[in-house]
């Protein structure tokens, strides 16, 4: 494995962090639907034999570092391995092959994986004794060259690590404060909610209304006056006003209403000022100390039903007349309100509970703002930036980095003056970085140098790799991040991979990598299922829909009666052009029926095996049974088949040889490990 620089960390290891969290997440969430799944009993399915599906057992994934002490999870002649063990070396420098990104994220896969896992860790540690006992060490030619061009990766590494994270984490703290400082009002702050009850004293009579009857005739009889017609609600709930055209007031006004109408009518003023006596009696007896509910116990009223809500909570922008909203503002101070009036009739309103304007505190939001601009990658983007300008600009003074301006401000480099290849563009102490260093980088942009201003041409420099890992190499180096524990281990771990795969070459045969002609056709011959063109077919269809959503009787007669009328088609059926004329007419397929049924020339399995066994017992011009297939019964016609054609092998044996090269080595290394972990006597414990 290779440790990437500074440059790639800097930017892409939010990006990381995240995707691994969300990925382990999604594994566990896979994982438990997997497990609800298996748990179901069968389902009774359309098929009419009796095949049994057996559901797989799967093995619940083991969280190997709930435990922080080592407890072994595998064991050999010789060894064993520890889940702390295992945990550092999916830190640090993992094998390749493993398909896990973290601890985290291992805690969450299936057990065959976790199992697997260990087993490649079991396998990496024995083959590194065997290296060792073979004379592989980290003095190996081999070896050492990886380590020397790794070790400035690594500083890069713990450098991130231990200078820039921090300072990310530090703006990412920053930018969730200043979010929560600029929203305190709009998104943070509670509003006042008054919990309410309303007692309720209607100004309505309900009246059904007579053959004949308008709505200004019942408004004068009720009200006494007819311009209360356009107050007149519907009985009906929600008791909205009848509210018409204005163009058309008049004559709905007029118009005779249907006998058996039940209409809310207003009340005349007398009534209304009868009603304002007893909502001011209720008031009375409420003020001194009666409950709502003993209150309307105590009152009784054919003429006037009083009512109560149960407490509801209220706050300034609540859909409530102004008349209301204005009395619950009062009640805030008097528990109990004047007697109140509005379109609706009387209403006492009686505070149950009031909350005021409460600020909710930052450390209560403080860990949803996080996972907010954790999730928005354009603050993301902007926290690392700033962090990696602000670092490398320090970084590129402390160190003295020249750039040769003069040659950057040229519009062209290459005419009239030309630069040469290795110009200096950037030097400091043992660094010469040269126009061909620059043109590398300045290609990996996909720009050239004639599109660039001389500001840009600048930019490019901020973004190299190879400036980056000079001045963050040197910078790790002045901390004394060499001897940091960590890099030590990250270092080591490093060795051992190497020293593990140079023992694997060794162990390769050159002969294993040359393929024989003879190999190769053994394995299309194996495999001549994968080189045959399917089956290619010519059908027609006509079809008729079945609702599946019935119940079963009723979807079996459906069946049954669309079987039979298919059937009398296919009767009429002797030719392709009856096919195709009755398919016109007949066929509920709605994709097909315009073209006479003609579904075309497709694979024979192209619609799955239960369509493909239809097929298989049919010959050319002839029309199968109806069958049900889906939501339709249909009967279809092969018009055409073109049998199954074997590709000649020298016409697919490139293909051939990338399937082998695919399947055959990798089965072979699989074979070889466990030859390796069997006489090892490799046994997992968990």
């Amino acid at each position: 494995m290779r440790i990437s620089s500074i440059l790639l960390l800097l930017f892409m290891s939010c990006a990381v962090t995240k995707n691994a969290q969300t990925q382990a997440a999604s594994i566990k969430a896979d994982h438990e639907a997997t497990q609800a799944a298996s748990n179901q009993a069968d389902l009774p399915g359309d098929s009419s034999d009796n095949n049994q599906t057996t559901v797989p057992v799967i093995k619940t994934p083991v969280n190997l570092f709930a435990d922080p002490k080592p407890v072994p999870v595998a064991k050999w002649d010789g060894g064993e391995l520890t889940n702390v063990e295992v945990s550092a070396t999916l830190a640090l420098v993992r094998p390749s092959n493993i398909r896990v990104n973290s601890p985290e994220q291992f805690a969450y896969m299936p057990h065959d994986v976790q199992a697997e896992t260990v087993k490649q860790l079991a396998y990496e540690r024995i083959l590194l004794k065997e290296a060792r006992a073979a004379g592989i060490d980290e003095k190996t030619s081999t070896v050492a060259s990886v380590l020397d061009k790794e070790r400035d990766a690594l500083l890069n590494r713990i450098y991130y690590v231990q200078q820039v994270q921090p300072k990310l984490e530090d703006l990412t703290q920053k930018a969730a404060r200043d979010f929560y400082e600029e929203n305190i009002d709009k998104l943070f702050t509670k509003p006042a909610l008054s919990s309410v009850r309303d007692v309720h004293i209607s100004t309505y009579e309900m009246i059904t209304a007579e053959k004949g009857d308008t709505l200004e005739s019942l408004a004068k009889q009720v009200s006494g006056d007819p311009d209360q017609a356009k107050n007149i609600r519907d009985a009906e709930s929600p008791y909205f006003m009848r509210a018409t055209e204005p163009e058309l007031a008049d004559k709905v006004l007029t118009s005779p209403l249907t006998g058996g109408e039940v209409l809310f009518v207003p009340k005349n003023q007398d009534a209304i000022a009868s009603a304002t006596v007893l909502a001011k009696k209720l008031r009375e007896q409420l003020l001194s100390g009666k409950s709502i509910d003993d209150v309307l116990l105590e009152t009784s009223s054919d003429e006037f039903p009083v009512s109560a809500t149960k407490a509801m909570v209220y706050s300034a922008d609540s859909p409530l007349y102004p008349e209301i909203l204005s009395a619950i503002q009062s009640i805030q101070q008097t528990t109990i309100s004047e007697v109140v009036k509005t379109p609706a009739g009387l209403d006492i309103l009686v505070l149950a509970d009031h909350q005021t304007t409460e600020v909710v505190p930052y450390k209560d939001v403080k860990s949803k703002i996080l996972e907010n601009i954790s999730e928005d990658e354009n603050q993301q983007r902007t926290v690392i930036e700033k962090t990696r300008n602000e670092t490398l600009d320090r970084l590129w003074k402390k160190f003295h980095l020249k750039t040769n301006d003069e040659a950057l401000a040229r519009p062209n480099y290459a005419a009239p003056d030309p630069l040469s290849s290795d110009t200096v563009i950037v030097s400091a102490e043992n660094l010469k970085y040269t126009l061909a260093d620059y043109l590398q980088d300045l290609r990996l942009t996909g720009k050239d140098w004639g599109q660039l201003t001389h500001s840009e041409r600048l930019d490019v420099l901020n973004v190299s790799p190879t400036l980056t890992n000079y001045v963050v190499t040197r910078e790790a180096r002045e901390l004394g991040l060499e001897n940091d524990p960590n890099y030590q281990k990250m270092l080591s771990a490093l060795a051992d991979s190497e020293i593990v795969a140079e023992y694997k070459k060794r162990l390769v045969n050159p002969q294993d990598h040359r393929v024989s002609e003879d190999e190769l056709r053994a394995y299309y011959n194996d495999h001549i299922d994968n080189y045959t063109s399917p089956s290619q077919v010519t059908i027609r269809e006509l079809s008729k829909r079945i609702n599946l959503t019935l119940p079963p009787e009723q979807k079996a007669e459906e069946i049954t009666k669309a079987k039979k009328e298919l059937e009398e088609i296919r009767s009429r059926i002797h030719s392709q052009e009856d096919f195709a004329q009755l398919a016109r007419r007949e066929s509920q397929a709605i994709s097909t029926r315009s073209r006479g049924g003609l579904i075309g020339t497709v694979s024979s399995d192209f619609r799955g095996e239960a369509f493909k066994n239809q097929l298989r017992h049919l010959k050319v011009g002839e029309v199968s049974e109806p069958f049900l297939y889906g939501s339709e019964v249909m009967i279809v016609r092969l018009d055409d088949q073109v049998a199954p054609t074997v590709q000649p092998f020298e016409q697919v044996k490139r293909q051939v040889m990338r399937d082998y090269a695919r399947t055959v080595p990798p089965k072979k290394r699989d074979s070889q490990r466990q030859q390796t972990l069997d006489k090892a006597h490799f046994k997992l414990l968990f």
